[in-house]
Order: C-alpha cells, then sequence, then structure tokens
C-alpha cells in the first residue's frame, strides 16, 4: 500500500504503511514526557530515541507548540584519546554511527576529527603531503608537544595548534600575492596522511 503524505514543505512517500499504534494525543504525551526526563537533550538526542529525523522532531515540537528549551552551555566534550581507541575497536564503523555513539552531529565528528587529526581506524595523524594541481606542494607534521603542527611549502615554514589550521596556513601560504592574482593558487588540494 503506498500512501502520499503531505505537509507544509514537501511531499513525502511513504510505502508499506502500517496503522498507527499511538494516537496523536499519547505521541504528545511521551514526547512531552521524553523532553521533562532530559532536559539537556538536544533535538539530535531526541530524534534518536523517537527513531525521526530531527526536521521531523522540530516539526512536531513547532506543531503541537511544545515547551522544547535545551539548557544551553552544556557543550559535549570529546577525549581524543577515547575517540581513537574506540575507532581501532570499530575501523569499519561509518562516520554517522561514530557521531551517535559519541552523541554528537556527524558534521561536528567530521570536524573534531580533522581539528585532531585523527583518521579512520583511530590512528593519528603524524604527516601529511598535500599536492596541488599546479605541482606546488606542503608537508605538515606533528611536533613533539600535543599542540604543535608544522608545515612547511614553496616559501617558507610555520606552525599551528591544530591539523586543521596547519592545513589551512600550508595552503594560504604556499603561494605569492602577484601568483593568487593570476589565480595559480585555484584548484583543489589532494591530501595524503601518513600515521
Amino acid at each position: 500500500m503506498l500512501i502520499l503524505y503531505e505537509n507544509e514543505f514537501c511531499p513525502v512517500l511513504i510505502s508499506d504503511v502500517e496503522p498507527a499504534s499511538e494516537t496523536e494525543e499519547e505521541l504528545v504525551s511521551r514526547v512531552i514526557t521524553i523532553m521533562e526526563e532530559h532536559t539537556d537533550w538536544t533535538k539530535f538526542d531526541l530524534a534518536r530515541e523517537l527513531k525521526w529525523s530531527e526536521n521531523k522532531v522540530q516539526l512536531f515540537i513547532k506543531k503541537h507548540a511544545l515547551p522544547y528549551q535545551l539548557q544551553r552551555g552544556k557543550q559535549k566534550v570529546l577525549n581524543p584519546e577515547d575517540v581513537m581507541a574506540f575507532m581501532a575497536d570499530h575501523p569499519d564503523m561509518s562516520l554517522s554511527k561514530l557521531a551517535a555513539h559519541f552523541g554528537v552531529a556527524t558534521s561536528n565528528m567530521l570536524s573534531y576529527m580533522k581539528t585532531h587529526g585523527i583518521m579512520k581506524g583511530g590512528l593519528l595523524v603524524k604527516k601529511v603531503i598535500g599536492k596541488h594541481p599546479s605541482g606546488r606542494s606542503v608537508v605538515i607534521q606533528k611536533g613533539e608537544s600535543e599542540k604543535r603542527y608544522i608545515y612547511e611549502t614553496f616559501l617558507g615554514t610555520g606552525e599551528a595548534t591544530t591539523w586543521q589550521t596547519a592545513r589551512d596556513a600550508a595552503r594560504r601560504t604556499s603561494f605569492t600575492e602577484a601568483e593568487k592574482q593570476q589565480g595559480l593558487d585555484k584548484g583543489n588540494w589532494n591530501w595524503r596522511a601518513f600515521d
């Protein structure tokens, strides 16, 4: 059986829909109960609990004018050693499942891994080589201290506190201003990481 369900944003095709096991009022009551029991949960957490998308949670809260008030300021803090250990034990886990395990959004997990130089499999980036289509290349290496990444470009060297900032700085400083005005810096860099 196919049913076309439409809301104010877009139509959604749902196949093999089973009859609802709870009424709309019961569902609202259940969502309110969950929100009251977990006042620090984000919409991402609610969506995971209800097995909905974050968008569906947002629309449901708005439609029923639910008293959703997230207590802000409690940012999730991840320990790089914990992330690397878990990833080493689960090397084939997808990024979205990894993010769900740690209770963060997939985009935040990806950003966190880039910032801390963590590769798939839980390996820490120790050396990265970037090559530009123009032939220019950069080398970024992890320094001896925890928060030190040293980069070497065609024009010189520098250092940064995270892998991502070192990579960005190396890209920016690989070409002179005159070369940038000529458009020689255009093109995507290819990166290869070594543990």
